[in-house]
C-alpha cells in the first residue's frame, strides 16, 4: 500500500491515497504508540433525499463517493494533503494538515452543491483506535469533557460489547493512556453534534456523522482537530485520583457508561448472554 507520509519532531502521519485518503497511522515519537486502529481512521460522503432520523440508520443514504478515485490537490499548504472528488453535482474535499512542530493533526471536510437539487449531505465518520480488551493498550479510559463536568467511560472487559451515542455540545473526548502517559485529545468543530463510544470488533471513538440538507451553491464544512500530549491530567479530575490543594475544587466528574443525551445505549455481556 502507498502511502503519503507527514511528519513533525513530535509524531509521523501516513494517508493512503489508495483508500480515499484514509488515515493509517498517527504514530507519537515521545511514546512510541500508533494510535490508529486497522484501516480505520476515515471520514467518507454521502448523500441522500431524506434527514437520517436517528443514530445508526445510514442505509437511507447513497452515493458512490466510497467507488470513487480521489484526486490529489497538490498545491495545498506544506505538511498537508487534500483529496478531491465529485458525484452527482456534490464536490467533497477532505485534508489531512500536521502543525510544522507540535503533534497536532487537522482533518478538514468540505461539501460543495454545484448541482440543482437539495440532498442531504453526511460526513460518514469511522474512528478506530489501537487499545482495546485483548491489545497491549488495555489501560485506556474515555473521558468526555463539556460545561465543567467530566464523564469516565472506563474500557469494558474482555466478552463485553458497550455502544453510546452521544451529544458532544461542545465538549472534548480525551481518551488517556495511563501505562504510556499520553493522551490523545478529539476536539471537534461546531458542526460535529454527536460522538459515538463503541467496543465491539474494535475500540471506536470519536466523531458521528454529522448532516444537513445542502440547497444548491451552498457548502458545508467541518473540522477536527487529534491532539498528542504526555501525561493525563485530564483523569485528575478524578476524586480518587485527585490530591487536595488550595486551589479551586477540580470539575465534578461521573463514572458512567451512559453518557448520552441522544439516548441510545446498550451493553451486552455474551458470557452472561443478556442484552440491557
Amino acid at each position: 500500500m502507498k502511502t503519503i507520509e507527514l511528519s513533525n519532531p513530535a509524531c509521523r502521519v501516513q494517508v493512503s491515497p489508495e483508500s480515499g485518503g484514509r488515515i493509517v497511522s498517527f504514530y507519537s515519537v515521545s511514546s512510541g504508540i500508533d494510535h490508529v486502529g486497522p484501516k480505520h481512521l476515515q471520514t467518507w460522503l454521502k448523500t441522500g433525499p431524506v434527514r437520517d432520523p436517528t443514530v445508526g440508520v445510514l442505509h437511507l443514504f447513497y452515493g458512490d463517493f466510497r467507488t470513487r478515485d480521489f484526486e490529489i490537490d497538490k498545491k495545498g499548504p506544506s505538511n498537508s494533503v487534500s483529496f478531491q472528488a465529485e458525484s452527482e453535482g456534490i464536490v467533497f474535499r477532505k485534508r489531512a494538515r500536521l502543525d510544522d512542530t507540535q503533534p497536532v493533526l487537522t482533518l478538514e471536510f468540505e461539501a460543495v452543491n454545484r448541482g440543482e437539487s437539495d440532498p442531504v449531505v453526511q460526513f460518514e465518520s469511522f474512528f478506530n483506535w489501537t487499545f482495546g480488551p485483548t491489545t497491549s493498550r488495555r489501560n485506556v479510559s474515555t473521558l468526555l469533557q463539556r460545561h465543567g463536568t467530566s464523564t469516565l467511560s472506563p474500557l469494558p472487559p474482555y466478552g463485553s460489547m458497550d455502544g453510546c451515542a452521544l451529544d458532544i455540545d461542545g465538549g472534548t473526548l480525551a481518551l488517556c493512556d495511563v501505562d504510556h502517559n499520553e493522551t490523545l485529545r478529539i476536539v471537534p468543530d461546531a458542526n460535529w453534534q454527536r460522538f459515538a463510544i463503541y467496543q465491539m470488533a474494535g475500540s471506536w471513538r470519536g466523531p458521528y456523522s454529522p448532516e444537513r440538507s445542502l440547497a444548491s451553491g451552498e457548502t458545508f464544512r467541518a473540522t477536527l482537530r487529534l491532539e498528542l500530549s504526555s501525561g493525563c491530567e485530564a483523569l485528575k479530575g478524578i476524586p480518587q485520583a485527585t490530591e487536595p490543594s488550595g486551589e479551586a475544587p477540580p470539575p465534578k466528574v461521573v463514572a458512567s457508561h451512559g453518557l448520552a443525551r441522544v439516548k441510545v445505549c446498550w451493553t451486552a455481556a455474551t458470557s452472561a448472554g443478556k442484552t440491557h
